[in-house]
């Protein structure tokens, strides 16, 4: 994968706009940006969270 691929990524723009977040607004954007990277990365996880609150 070359690197112009790799910034037109979801991945490469979660993390590099998190990062951005982070450095600019505070600890909150790195917790927000790591829980968007894992349910971006288990869809497993992306299915049981939908189950759960469809009740709601």
């Amino acid at each position: 994968m070359k690197l112009e691929d790799f910034f037109k990524t979801t991945e490469a723009i979660v993390v590099l706009l998190g990062l951005f977040l982070t450095v600019v607004l505070g600890k909150f954007w790195a917790f927000a940006t790591a829980i968007t990277y894992i349910l971006l990365n288990v869809p497993s996880l992306w299915k049981w969270l939908k189950d759960k609150f469809e009740g709601f």
